[in-house]
């Protein structure tokens, strides 16, 4: 399963669920829903299910940005804190 983000028209990202196997299809529906009933101060919420088709490598400015760009506000203000809300919020799900 592959996590995708992609700009929405309304200028806010939504996220992409990409699947490969149909299987998979059954699985990601029940935690999309399993996860929205049990989550509701997200805000809107956009997710889709797509089925896999083709993969683009991001460009290289795009890799380990973090890491390169270690002062950037941008990932102290909004990125970390995300990251670390989700972290302790869905930690049971999530890989050790």
């Amino acid at each position: 399963v592959c996590h995708v983000c992609e700009q929405d028209i309304d200028k806010q990202f939504k996220d992409d669920l990409v699947i490969k196997e149909n299987e998979e299809i059954v699985v990601a529906d029940t935690e999309i829903e399993r996860l929205e009933k049990e989550v509701n101060d997200i805000g809107r919420h956009n997710m889709k299910v797509k089925k896999f088709e083709k993969f683009y490598i991001a460009e290289d400015y795009h890799q380990d940005y973090k890491e390169k760009n270690p002062n950037n506000a941008y990932i102290w203000n909004v990125s970390v804190p995300r990251i670390n809300k989700f972290k302790s919020k869905f930690s049971e799900i999530l890989k050790q």
